[in-house]
């Protein structure tokens, strides 16, 4: 899957984030990361002594689940007053979710992608989701 998105050190204070590597325009849905429900405190304890990389989940309710493990690189998604992304949830047949970031305006290279940690994110039929 092609992947318009880099990661860098934001600062000491935040850590990494996801950063455009080409112009990427509004509406374009720019990752699709599996997605999997987890108990918020089992999660925090599996992931002791691991690299800060690795603790990053989100919490939200989606499909009445309030802590989701995504396994990609949108779980480094930083929040933002101005966010330039929406989260869309989808669902395969089999049962299978998947976040998927959509562009909400668009994003210069070099920008850091971002979204607002308040939103849980929208529905959306899976296969209505066309990636970039």
């Amino acid at each position: 899957m092609y992947d318009p998105t880099g990661i860098k050190l934001v600062n000491s204070e935040i850590g990494y984030g996801l950063y455009a590597t080409e112009d990427i325009p509004v509406g374009a849905v720019i990752l699709r990361d599996v997605a999997r429900p987890v108990d918020a405190e089992g999660a925090a304890n599996a992931f002791e002594g691991f690299s800060k990389i690795f603790q990053y989940v989100f919490l939200g309710l989606h499909k009445e689940v309030n802590c989701w493990l995504v396994l990609g690189t949108s779980s480094l998604l930083n929040n933002s007053d101005t966010p330039n992304v929406e989260l869309l949830w989808s669902t395969r047949e089999d049962g299978l979710t998947f976040l998927n970031i959509l562009a909400t305006s668009a994003i210069s290279e070099g920008d850091e992608i971002t979204h607002t940690y308040g939103g849980g994110g929208n529905e959306v039929a899976h296969d209505d989701v066309r990636l970039l």
